[in-house]
């Protein structure tokens, strides 16, 4: 049977049990493993040899966990083929899924941010479309950077979740499906009081001139494309940016739940790696130590 004609049915079925979000990322993962398949490829064709062609070909470019989300998703509409009785096997159990390691996230040191926030000013004498282009892709890092965003929060912003008056935005159904509220810092205010001017409610705060959201792999290319024009002494991810935001949040005196609350862990569990990460956070801690017993 075409895969091209049960990823819709697939993709409904999934969508009545997950949020938009994790529906959208699946979907992503699937069609980037389809896509591997050839033209017009049928379910006989989704294999363990082909789903392990497609894990070698992830490993060239993605994290473990990464690897993991894109063969769950896999797994996910090989499942539902099995329940829609369109198949009997199930080639995910022959294919072992990478164990995300245990490393701590990389934060960018002060040097670098002092670096990239030069690299990204914006420059003189730019026409008006690539002055928008310039103003849109540096937004979306003060977001990451200054409120902790993921890369998929930032592209899905609208400007009715973002309330100046107020200093706070909303980032709907965000990972786990809930909705959080994270202050505005007054770096990224001023670049959002000049990109809400003018724009509808339903508006891509991070999107087309037009509003209309940028695809999700056009946003990756800002990373993977513009930021390398800027000649940066050091390369860094998207995810960075937040590692960054809620590591220097630790070493400035935020507690676990404050950090928490922006991050929008499920668990504080999860925002305890950045203790672990913040020199300063436990100098202070072994500075609080006496001297003299």
């Amino acid at each position: 049977m075409d895969v091209a004609t049960l990823l819709p049915l697939w993709r409904a079925a999934l969508a009545a049990d997950h949020a938009e979000r994790t529906v959208r990322s699946y979907t992503d993962h699937v069609m980037d493993f389809v896509r591997g398949l050839g033209p017009a490829p049928t379910i006989a064709q989704i294999t363990p040899p082909a789903i392990e062609a497609f894990k070698t070909r992830l490993a060239r470019r993605c994290v473990p966990r990464t690897i993991g989300l894109a063969l769950t998703a896999v797994r996910s509409f090989v499942r539902w083929q099995i329940a829609s009785e369109l198949r009997v096997d199930d080639p995910t159990l022959k294919v072992t899924f990478p164990r995300p390691g245990k490393s701590l996230p990389r934060a960018l040191s002060d040097e670098q941010v002092r670096e990239l926030m030069g690299a990204i000013a914006l420059p003189d004498g730019l026409h008006p479309a690539p002055a928008y282009q310039w103003r849109r892709n540096r937004l979306a890092i003060l977001l990451m950077l200054y409120a902790g965003l993921r890369i998929s929060e930032a592209a899905d912003l609208r400007c009715r979740d973002v309330f100046l008056d107020q200093r706070k935005i909303i980032i709907r159904e965000a990972k786990g499906g809930k909705d959080r509220t994270v202050p505005i810092h007054a770096v990224p205010l001023g670049e959002l009081r000049l990109a809400l001017v003018d724009r509808r409610p339903s508006d891509a705060v991070c999107g087309h001139p037009t509003g209309d959201p940028l695809a999700r792999k056009s946003f990756h290319h800002v990373f993977e494309r513009w930021v390398p024009r800027l000649n940066l002494s050091f390369h860094f991810t998207p995810h960075q940016l937040r590692h960054t935001c809620l590591t220097k949040l630790i070493d400035t005196g935020a507690n676990v739940f404050e950090a928490q609350e922006i991050a929008g862990h499920e668990s504080p569990e999860t925002t305890r790696i950045y203790y672990r990460l913040s020199a300063e956070h436990l100098r202070a801690a072994i500075d609080r130590l006496p001297v003299t017993w």
